[in-house]
């Protein structure tokens, strides 16, 4: 029965033994009906025999008046069609029935009914009748004559007919309304409801993952409802789940191709600072040698300087590539972002005088504290930063400071300069990218600056400062991470 619906289930459980009810009724009634007949010719035979002492007194005394008296108190009754005496030879001596006035012989008795008692099914006068017979006895005990009580025979049977049409209609009505119940109530009570929850499913099906079954019905549809629905929250609840999961390891991802980047780069710089320390430490050597011997302001005391200048500016280029290629072995601990901000704002204040740039320091009253972090490297990149600014914004203004974005802990620089195009945006944070002119930076300080947030696993993000109208640069500390 698995592919049969609910409605057919109750037409074949319900119905199906209402009908059977029906059938069982009607047998019933059957056998009601031959009870009822069973009755009526017994009241018939009743009548006969209280009437038999009486009618045999006034046979014996030939009373005609007794007889008459007698036949028309019987008749009078209402519940015979005629009452009829017959003497020992079976001739009608007097009778009554509703047609006559006067006696009237239906049929001659036979002898042998004379002696016996019993009922039979008969016509009479054009009519089916149903006839009881009881003999008539004299005082000796000898038969003198018989009584016949008839009783029309087509009333009983209609009156049967009526009781039959009757009682079978109440049963087709009875079982017409059970059956509309059954269907009515089936629609009301379960349909609805069924319905309600396939057109729920359909439209969670069809990807419209906020839709919630309504839950009415009996109990066990209203608890069908309640599940669907937490199944429903489940499954939000772990779709959302899997996003944030996915953006994580997105975001890990991100943050590992750029680790290995950083750590690929930084060997390379670290080998490259190596393999140039020395011969620049023998260059440097020289020069002062060089000068040492040279008059002041002569073209090889000039030279000698120059040679100087260039190995300090590529001395600066090894340290930052030194720096870069370091790993971090330091022991993290809290940090105080307000005292990260002032030491660093501290250490490049002489280097923003020199570019012409003002340095202030912004952050809310309260101090904002990042766990398990570096100073020292942050403080390096703080520092590079603010280069940058002061650089940016010659003649203008630097804000460094601190601040809570989201319940998480921030750092930002802010300058008064051009701001960064969006075609740049993409690219400076690579080694050895710079907007600077040749020989004003080595396009190191954004990429240290990115190594360092990621060993931090912060994200760095460059903006629009609406402030001061020029670049911004945010680091954001994820501690949850």
């Amino acid at each position: 029965m698995k592919n049969v619906g609910i409605r057919a289930v109750l037409f074949l459980l319900v119905t199906l033994p209402l009908v059977g009810v029906l059938g069982g009724g009607l047998v019933v009634l059957q056998a009601l009906e031959q009870r009822i007949e069973d009755r009526l010719k017994e009241d018939i035979e009743l009548i006969a025999r209280t009437l038999q002492a009486p009618m045999s007194r006034s046979l014996q005394r030939r009373s005609d008046r007794e007889l008459d008296l007698a036949l028309w108190s019987a008749y009078g009754t209402g519940r015979v069609y005629g009452v009829y005496v017959y003497d020992e030879n079976g001739v009608l001596v007097a009778g009554a029935d509703r047609d006559h006035t006067g006696p009237a012989a239906p049929r001659r008795a036979e002898r042998g009914e004379i002696a016996e008692a019993g009922g039979e099914y008969g016509s009479l006068a054009g009519r089916e009748m149903y006839s009881y017979f009881v003999p008539l006895y004299a005082t000796t005990g000898q038969v003198i004559g018989l009584l016949q009580v008839t009783r029309d025979a087509s009333e009983m049977r209609g009156y049967l007919r009526r009781l039959r049409s009757n009682g079978f209609w109440l049963l087709v009505f009875a079982v017409g309304i059970l059956g509309t119940l059954v269907f009515v109530g089936h629609y009301v009570v379960v349909g609805r409801p069924l319905q309600s929850l396939e057109a729920a499913m359909e439209r969670v099906g069809a990807g419209q993952a906020d839709v919630r079954a309504a839950e009415r019905g009996p109990a066990e549809l209203r608890q069908l409802a309640s599940h669907f629905n937490q199944m429903l929250v489940a499954l939000h609840e772990k779709d959302a789940d899997i996003v944030v999961k996915r953006a994580q390891q997105e975001r890990l991802e991100v943050r590992l191709r750029e680790s290995e980047k950083y750590a690929m780069v930084g060997r390379l710089a670290s080998g490259v600072a190596h393999e140039l320390g020395t011969p620049l430490a023998v260059i440097d050597a020289h020069a002062q040698k060089v000068l040492r011997s040279a008059q002041s302001g002569s073209p090889e005391a000039q030279g000698a300087a120059g040679i100087r200048e260039a190995v300090m500016r590529m001395s600066a280029v090894i340290r930052q590539l030194l720096g870069f290629g370091r790993a971090s072995h330091a022991a993290r601990n809290d940090v105080s972002l307000r005292q990260l901000v002032i030491l660093a704002a501290t250490d490049m204040g002489e280097r923003c005088l020199l570019d012409g740039a003002s340095l202030e320091i912004d952050g809310p009253a309260e101090d904002c504290v990042l766990r398990r972090a570096d100073a020292g490297r942050l403080r390096e990149a703080l520092g590079h930063l603010i280069r940058n600014a002061c650089h940016a914004a010659a003649g203008g203004k630097v804000l460094v400071g601190w601040r809570q974005r989201d319940g998480e802990p921030a750092l930002f620089v802010e300058d008064s300069g051009t701001g960064i195009d969006e075609s740049s945006r993409s690219r400076i944070f690579d080694p050895f990218y710079t907007t600077k002119a040749p020989g004003d930076g080595s396009g190191l300080g954004l990429a240290i600056v990115q190594g360092i947030a990621a060993d931090h696993q912060a994200e760095l993000t460059v903006y629009r400062s609406e402030r001061l109208g020029g670049a911004g640069f945010e680091l954001r500390f994820r501690q949850d991470a």
